[in-house]
């Protein structure tokens, strides 16, 4: 027979192990999804790209950001149609707005040093203009100033 201590280890271990067991089942299911997660923001980026400037640019692959600010945001690259080689980026960042937290898309130009805001995710473009209006000084003059600094950080 097992003595109170040894039947509480016992169950202590049960628990442990059954533990471990679902976060390892949840980390496994998050690895394999970050792709599609990636893939599902790089058809809003060109979603928002081809409606504020058709038939311009084509997204690239994902680039791993270097900066806090990976938590809310995600790094592509792209490139015009013409071929022209520059080095432009599209950034898609959740940023909070007077309704509710939208998903902002910027261009950026590292030899140009600029930032650009595009346009928001998910919505139309007039939806996109009246949110644009309320949140341009504030949050998304923010948002272009950490891009900026995100990427001189990335240039060092």
């Amino acid at each position: 027979m097992l003595s109170s201590s040894q039947r509480k280890l016992r169950d202590y271990g049960i628990f442990l192990g059954l533990l471990i067991f679902i976060f390892a089942i949840l980390f496994t299911l998050v690895i394999f999804s970050r792709t599609k997660w990636y893939d599902g923001l790089k058809e809003q980026v060109q979603e928002v790209l081809d409606r504020e400037y058709p038939d311009t640019y084509i997204v690239g692959d994902a680039i791993e950001i270097e900066a806090v600010m990976s938590v809310s945001s995600a790094h592509y690259a792209i490139a015009k149609k013409t071929g022209e080689k520059k080095n432009l980026s599209a950034y898609i960042v959740r940023i909070a707005t007077i309704y509710g937290p939208h998903a902002a898309v910027f261009v950026s130009d590292s030899a140009k040093d600029s930032v650009e805001f595009v346009g928001f995710a998910l919505v139309d473009k007039e939806t996109s203009e009246r949110i644009e209006n309320n949140a341009k000084k504030s949050q998304i003059a923010y948002w272009e100033k950490q891009i900026q600094e995100s990427i001189k950080n990335e240039a060092k």
